[in-house]
């Protein structure tokens, strides 16, 4: 059985002739030539269906999941899930390179310009499409911090700064920062933030705030 269908779904930003073409350059198989004389198979049966999956992964960062299934007799059905952005991962090295990075922490999209609406991670790390460059653990706790200071005093989220591998800095649109211990329970560190804007830190001391330091575990400071 040949394939003679091959239905791709799931795709935005990526282009389904570049997905196609992918998967014709795994499928065709040549099984015989002689000089300019060749026999080529597009057998369902000889498709590797996990190949073309790799192939199509190596070659778009962007795409976070796919599956290859075939489909009796002569289709084949290829699914993809692309990466959502949720913030912007900029290194700190000379070269200052930017990529778009998911909820899982892994940079796709190199980004030529800085587009408006998201945050920036900052780390010493150089990004590579399709690495994971931030903990996934780290950018949840960083969405929980922008969603908390958001919905409940309207405060935005500017830039969180990973200055050591136990040390985030997180800078505010009020232009204080809070310093948060990476390697104790963020959503505890959290709380306390909440806590402390709800009670000793109110809308006419975040005025001339510079800092809130919740890195210790039976108090915080802020200044």
């Amino acid at each position: 059985m040949s394939i003679n269908n091959i239905n791709i779904s799931g795709n935005k930003d990526i282009r389904s002739e570049d997905i196609l073409n992918i998967s014709n350059d795994n499928i065709n198989k040549k099984l015989f030539s002689l000089g300019s004389w060749q026999i080529i198979s597009r057998s369902i049966f000889l498709t590797n269906s996990s190949y073309i999956q790799q192939q199509v992964l190596n070659k778009f960062p962007k795409i976070d999941e796919i599956l290859v299934n075939k489909k009796m007799f002569q289709t084949l059905e290829v699914k993809v899930k692309e990466r959502e952005a949720v913030a912007v991962f900029c290194s700190n090295q000379a070269n200052k390179d930017c990529y778009f990075v998911d909820r899982k922490g892994v940079a796709f999209d190199f980004l030529e310009t800085m587009p408006t609406g998201f945050f920036v991670i900052e780390d010493t790390k150089e990004a590579v499409a399709g690495m994971e460059i931030v903990s996934q653990n780290i950018v949840e706790n960083i969405l929980k911090i922008k969603e908390m200071l958001k919905n409940s005093y309207d405060i935005d989220v500017i830039d969180a700064l990973i200055t050591t591998p136990l040390r985030l800095n997180v800078r505010t649109s009020e232009n204080w920062q809070v310093y948060f211990s990476i390697d104790s329970d963020l959503n505890m560190q959290i709380t306390k933030l909440d806590l402390l804007l709800k009670g000793e830190i109110p809308e006419n001391i975040r005025k001339n705030l510079q800092y809130i330091d919740l890195r210790f575990k039976d108090r915080a400071y802020y200044k």
